[in-house]
């Protein structure tokens, strides 16, 4: 093996990138669940019925940003 080959080491940043990853993960997870709460207000405030707040669950939330 070469001078300049790491055997048994990962990218030198990796907990970084992990830290990023699990980061923008919680934010997902955060944001659901704000929506979740929020929807029965947001349906009472603009007098939608259930059919318009399920456009806006996931999975179909993130291809309608206009929601």
């Amino acid at each position: 093996m070469g001078e300049n080959e790491q055997v048994g080491q990962g990218h030198p940043r990796r907990w970084t990138i992990l830290f990023a990853l699990y980061t923008a993960l919680l934010v997902i997870v955060v944001d659901n669940t704000v929506l979740n709460v929020a929807l029965p207000s947001i349906a009472r405030v603009f007098e939608a019925g259930t059919g318009g707040c399920k456009r806006c669950s996931m999975p179909t939330r993130w291809s309608l940003p206009a929601c």
